[in-house]
């Protein structure tokens, strides 16, 4: 039988940002936790990862926030926030989704109208208006964190649907 090698999970999905301290917060006011206080990395290993010489940077991983402590084990879903020190990043400052390179994160929500209320009363950008499906059950809109990291917040169906975007 032939071995195949295959991607058998997604561990963690790492954003950029400008304060770490700052980032956590925002992403603890929509629904996630801090796994650990920032950790500062550098040296041999750092360089060697993240492919920068005399890099130093924060970590924080992050996982949603559930009354099923087990919900995000299973998931395995983590989100790893990433401030670097030394060298600065260069900061992208713009809300066009259409950049070769650049992701997205899809959240699934239980009220699209509050979650962009807080989106935006703690340092997040709505420049877009939502939108419905179709059939009028599903909404989307894509928003930004305070370093502008395109978020698309769902609302309609639950996280594990085959039918989700």
């Amino acid at each position: 039988m032939q071995n195949l090698i295959s991607v058998i999970g997604v561990r963690h999905v790492g954003l950029i940002v400008s304060n770490i301290d700052g980032s956590v917060s925002f992403y603890e006011s929509i629904g996630f936790i801090s796994e650990n206080l920032p950790l500062q990395e550098s040296g041999v290993l750092a360089e060697a990862l993240v492919g920068i010489p005399q890099c130093v940077y924060k970590t924080v991983k992050m996982h949603l926030k559930s009354d099923d402590a087990t919900l995000w084990r299973e998931s395995g879903f983590r989100l790893e926030l990433v401030e670097y020190i030394y060298p600065k990043s260069n900061l992208s400052r713009t809300f066009e989704n259409n950049i070769v390179g650049k992701v997205h994160l899809c959240f699934t929500v239980n009220n699209l109208q509050k979650m962009v209320e807080t989106v935006t009363k703690n340092g997040g950008f709505a420049p877009f208006v939502a939108t419905t499906d179709i059939t009028g059950t599903r909404k989307y809109v894509y928003v930004f964190d305070p370093d502008k990291n395109p978020l698309e917040l769902a609302e309609g169906h639950l996280p594990l649907d085959k039918d989700s975007k």
